[in-house]
């Protein structure tokens, strides 16, 4: 709305004229209307308190008070100032305090994760059950890490926070690296491999048919990497664009599954039948698990606690590490306990081996 000369009203460019301090004095000379009290509020010895006055008089082009019997009187400009001045201190003051601490068992808040479909089964129960205790108004929302555009996840506002694999960040993401996984080879328990004391060599690892994860449709699969470095190509028996009938395939055929060691030890204690191994490869297959965020959000005491949340849950998913290379180390046979290369983990009750699955090469 314009004054009746046509002028717009002030923005707040029109402080810059005035040094922002002279207007906290201010309030405190119209509060007092005495230049020895508001020398005593503001710290000021009496001169540089009158000295004050004076250039509030300058900038503002008013005596705001004025020496009278009994005292100080303010001006009707002064009138006029004091209590939107007071209210905009107060506003100002409120807008640069310290965030208040987040509350979450009062707070209203939906918090965004992405992560691939792989922690369906792990990290995302243990969060949505964490929320639950945490708050009545607190909720998830979990989207699928979309690899080719991850970092604009977290720039658009679509998720708040991400788990990543090996990516170089850019200046407006923080990144933070939480542990290492390895890739282990998710089977049946009573599958041929694990029969027998027979070594298991990487042409026999890669004879058996293998299923693929489309994940990201750039570069080799380390897998297939190490497999080349030694002539050796794996059956890939299906590819797969998402993790969440890993444990099904590797329970119903003889198709090996590669996941990452915490999966697969999750569904190893979650599904009777299934066991896990070192790939036989030159070295295990390594990369970190980090938590990405926004720059943006780097202090948002909310966003702070959900990262701590995630960083907790996260790290409890955390493989041992995984030991050297197994080469032609010899499996153990099923249902033994393995604690070198080459080990096995298998659920506590192997399913009787069903037919109709198709047969493999003998291990070789």
């Amino acid at each position: 709305m314009h004054p009746i000369d046509g002028r717009p009203p002030p923005g707040p460019a029109a402080l810059l004229r005035i040094d922002a301090n002279l207007l906290v004095a201010l309030d405190v000379f119209l509060d007092e209307r005495s230049v020895s009290g508001a020398a005593r509020r503001l710290g000021l010895t009496q001169p540089a308190a009158s000295h004050t006055l004076a250039r509030l008089r300058a900038a503002l082009g008013d005596p705001l008070l004025v020496r009278t019997g009994s005292g100080m009187s303010p001006t009707p400009r002064a009138v006029a100032l004091a209590g939107p001045l007071r209210a905009a201190l107060h506003a100002l003051a409120a807008a640069v305090a310290e965030p208040a601490p987040f509350a979450p068992a009062t707070a209203a808040l939906t918090v965004r994760l992405a992560v691939l479909d792989l922690f369906a089964t792990t990290l995302v129960p243990a969060l949505v059950a964490d929320l639950a205790a945490a708050g009545p108004g607190l909720s998830l929302d979990v989207v699928a890490l979309d690899l080719s555009r991850g970092w604009d996840q977290l720039r658009r506002g679509e998720a708040d926070v991400a788990l990543v694999g090996p990516w170089a960040p850019p200046d407006d993401i923080v990144m933070e690296r939480l542990f290492e996984e390895h890739l282990r080879a998710l089977v049946r328990a009573d599958h041929p491999l694990l029969a027998g004391g027979a070594p298991l060599t990487a042409a026999g690892y890669a004879a058996w048919p293998h299923v693929v994860f489309r994940i990201s449709g750039e570069g080799a699969h380390p897998v297939d990497e190490a497999l080349a470095a030694l002539g050796l190509r794996r059956r890939r028996a299906a590819r797969l664009p998402f993790f969440q009938s890993a444990a099904a395939i590797a329970a119903e055929t003889d198709h090996i599954v590669n996941l990452p060691a915490s999966v697969a030890a999750a569904l190893v204690a979650a599904h009777p039948g299934l066991a896990s191994f070192l790939p036989p490869l030159p070295a295990p297959v390594r990369y970190p698990v980090s938590l990405a965020w926004p720059r943006v959000l780097d202090a948002e005491p909310a966003q702070v606690w959900f990262r701590a949340l995630v960083r907790r849950r996260a790290l409890a998913l955390a493989p041992p590490p995984a030991p050297a290379g197994p080469g032609a180390a010899a499996l153990p046979r099923a249902g033994q306990e393995g604690g070198v290369a080459g080990e096995t983990l298998v659920s506590p009750a192997p399913r009787p081996r069903r037919t109709g699955r198709g047969g493999g090469p003998g291990v070789g």
